[in-house]
C-alpha cells in the first residue's frame, strides 16, 4: 500500500543501515522528524548545522560507511556548506538531507528560499532535489551508491516539502533493499608486475601512503609489502594512523612542509610510490616538493599525474593493488632476497638523529608548556582504540609528533582546513564507537568557533576528553605573520576565554593547565570522570610551526 513519503524516507534510510542523523529541526524537516520518533533511527540534535556535518563525518571515518545529517531549506542548507567542502575534499561518505519550500512557491521568494541544489553542488560529488515521491528510491539509493563507489564523498539530496507532507509512494525500488558494498577496481597484472620490477632495480625506494590507503583498509598489505620488499613508509597527515609508528619500516608523516625527517627520504629517494594520495596541495608544500621517479595508485584515475609526470599510473583500489604486489612479490625469488638494506640502516639512522633532536625533554619544567610537551603528556594518554579527533591549524600540525599504533584512529580536516572541526567530530565519532576512547585536541581559536557543541556532548552524556592548545589567538596565522612579514601582526590576537568554566556552564567539566604537573593532575581526574571533560592548556605562542626543522 502507498506510505507517506517522509515515513518512506525513513524507511529507506532504515534499509540502508543508518543509525543516527545528526542536524538541526525545522519547520521544513518536521515530516521527517516525526517519522523518525517511531523509527530505529536516532536523531540527534547539534548546536549548529556545521557541527551536524562535522559528526556525519566523523560517524563515517570511524563506521566506514555514510553517515547522515539533516538540515531545513534557506539557512540550514547554507549552514551546510563547509562541513560538505570538507567531506568532500578529504574523501568522506556524507549524506545530506534538505528539506526545501514546497513546488507552488519555491520560485516566487518564498521564506528562506535557497537553491541548495546550486548552492552546495560544488561542495559535493552528487546534489538532486526531489519533486515527486516516485523518484524518493531512486534518489536515496544514488546519495548512497554515489556517496561510497569509487572516491568516496559526500552527496546531497533536497527535498522539495510538499512532496514530503503530501506526497505517497511504495516501499519499492533501488533503496528498498541494503545496497551491495562497492565494487574495488583491481590493478592491472602487467602493471603490478612492472611496479614490482621497478622495486626492485630500485636502492631507494619509498611507500607514501595517503586517505586511499585508509579507506581501503590497506594498511595490513601495505605493511606486509614494506617488509617483504624492503620499503620504507611514510603517510601524508591523511593517511595517519595507517602505519603504526612502532612499525621499524615507519617514518612518519610527510605533508605542508614535512618534517626534516620525511623530506629527507623524499629528497634521498629514487622512487615514490604515491598509495591512494591525489599528490595535492597540502600533502607537497603547494607541489613545490621535488619528487624523484614516480608511481602513482589511485582509485580516482583522473587524479594520476595531474601536477606530477609519472613513470607508472595505477587506476585501481589501494588494498586490491597491494595485495596484488605483495602476491606477485611472494612468488617471486628476487622478492626474498635481503636488499635495499643499507637505505633502510641509512633511513633509520635519520630517524634516530630526528627523535633526538625533538625530543626537547629539556621544555618539561617550562610554563606556559612548549607544544611538543603537550603531545607528549597526549600521547601517554592514548590506548590501542583511541580516535584522535584533531582541529585544523598549529595543533593539527603538531600531532605529527603523535606516536599512532595500531587500533587506533586519527581523524583531521587537512585539505579543507576548516577550524571547528574537532569537537563536534568527537561527538560523532564516541556516538558511532561508545566503547572507544575518544580524545579531541583543538586550538582555542578553533574550539571557540563549535564549542556551543559542549552542551551537545553533555546532554548525550559522552565521556569525552577535550584538550584545547591555548595561545591566546589564531597562532597559525600569527606565526606565518612573524615568519613572512617580521613582528607586524593584525587580527591575530583575541581575549581570554575560560573555556574550563563554559565546559561546565555547558554541562561538563573542565580545569586549566599551565605546566605539565597540572596536566597530568587534570588527566587524572579526567579518566575518573564521566561525561565531557575539558583540559584548557596554556601554551608558548612563540614556538612557531614555521620554524625548521621539526
Amino acid at each position: 500500500m502507498p506510505l507517506n513519503a517522509a515515513k518512506l524516507v525513513v524507511l529507506f534510510l532504515e534499509k540502508q543501515a543508518v543509525e543516527v542523523i545528526f542536524g538541526i529541526p525545522g519547520g521544513h524537516t518536521l515530516a521527517i522528524n516525526d517519522a523518525l520518533v517511531d523509527s530505529s533511527i536516532r536523531f540527534i540534535p547539534t548546536r549548529h548545522e556545521y557541527g551536524a556535518t562535522c559528526a556525519a563525518s566523523a560517524w563515517a571515518r570511524v563506521r566506514g560507511a555514510p553517515g547522515v545529517c539533516l538540515a531545513t531549506c534557506g539557512p540550514g542548507a547554507t549552514n551546510l556548506a563547509t562541513g560538505l567542502g570538507a567531506a568532500l575534499r578529504d574523501s568522506i561518505p556524507v549524506v545530506a538531507i534538505t528539506v526545501n519550500n514546497t513546488l507552488r512557491d519555491m520560485a516566487w521568494e518564498d521564506a528562506q528560499h535557497a537553491d541548495a541544489v546550486s548552492i552546495l553542488r560544488p561542495l559535493v560529488k552528487w546534489a538532486h532535489q526531489v519533486r515527486h515521491p516516485d523518484e524518493i528510491s531512486a534518489s536515496i539509493a544514488e546519495a548512497f551508491r554515489v556517496a561510497m563507489n569509487g572516491r568516496p564523498g559526500p552527496v546531497l539530496i533536497d527535498f522539495a516539502r510538499d512532496v514530503l507532507e503530501r506526497g505517497e509512494a511504495e516501499l519499492a525500488g533501488p533503496a528498498a533493499t541494503r545496497l551491495p558494498p562497492p565494487d574495488r577496481p583491481y590493478a592491472d597484472p602487467a602493471k603490478v608486475a612492472a611496479l614490482l620490477a621497478m622495486i626492485h632495480k630500485s636502492e631507494r625506494p619509498v611507500f607514501w601512503a595517503g586517505n586511499g590507503v585508509r579507506l581501503s583498509g590497506a594498511s595490513d598489505a601495505l605493511q606486509k609489502c614494506a617488509s617483504l620488499l624492503g620499503v620504507p613508509m611514510l603517510t601524508t597527515f591523511n593517511g595517519i594512523g595507517t602505519v603504526p609508528s612502532s612499525n621499524p619500516l615507519a617514518f612518519g608523516p610527510r605533508s605542508r612542509v614535512g618534517t626534516k625527517l620525511s623530506n629527507a627520504l623524499i629528497k634521498d629517494s629514487d622512487l615514490v610510490v604515491a598509495i591512494g594520495t591525489g599528490l595535492g596541495g597540502v600533502t607537497t608544500s603547494r607541489w613545490t616538493l621535488q619528487l624523484p621517479h614516480l608511481v602513482q595508485i589511485d582509485i580516482e584515475p583522473s587524479r594520476i599525474g595531474r601536477r606530477y609526470p609519472v613513470a607508472l599510473g595505477i587506476g585501481a583500489d589501494a588494498r586490491a593493488t597491494l595485495e596484488s604486489l605483495l602476491a606477485a612479490g611472494e612468488a617471486n625469488v628476487a622478492s626474498k632476497r635481503s636488499h635495499h638494506g643499507d637505505w633502510i640502516a641509512h633511513c633509520s639512522r635519520l630517524r634516530d638523529e630526528w627523535k633526538r633532536e625533538v625530543a626537547h625533554e629539556e621544555y618539561d619544567a617550562l610554563s606556559p608548556m612548549k607544544p611538543q610537551t603537550l603531545i607528549r603528556a597526549l600521547a601517554k594518554r592514548g590506548k590501542p582504540n583511541t580516535v584522535w579527533c584533531v582541529d585544523a591549524s598549529n595543533c593539527g600540525i603538531w600531532t605529527h609528533l603523535l606516536p599512532m599504533e595500531r587500533g587506533m584512529d586519527y581523524m583531521r580536516p587537512v585539505n579543507f582546513s576548516n577550524m571547528g572541526f574537532g569537537l563536534p567530530a568527537g561527538i560523532g565519532a564516541k556516538v558511532a564507537a561508545p566503547d572507544r576512547d575518544v580524545i579531541v585536541l583543538a586550538g582555542d581559536g578553533g574550539i571557540g568557533m563549535t564549542m556551543t557543541e559542549l552542551e551537545t556532548a553533555s546532554r548525550l552524556k559522552l565521556d569525552l576528553l577535550i584538550v584545547v592548545m591555548n595561545d591566546h589567538g589564531y597562532g597559525n596565522i600569527r606565526q606565518e605573520q612573524l615568519h613572512k612579514y617580521g613582528p607586524r601582526f593584525n587580527g591575530v590576537d583575541l581575549g581570554e576565554i575560560d573555556f574550563a568554566l563554559v565546559a561546565q556552564g555547558c554541562g561538563g567539566t573542565g580545569t586549566r593547565a599551565t605546566e605539565l604537573r597540572e596536566l597530568e593532575e587534570a588527566f587524572a581526574r579526567a579518566a575518573k570522570h564521566k561525561g565531557p571533560f575539558l583540559i584548557d592548556v596554556l601554551v608558548d605562542p612563540a614556538e612557531s610551526v614555521w620554524s625548521h626543522p621539526f
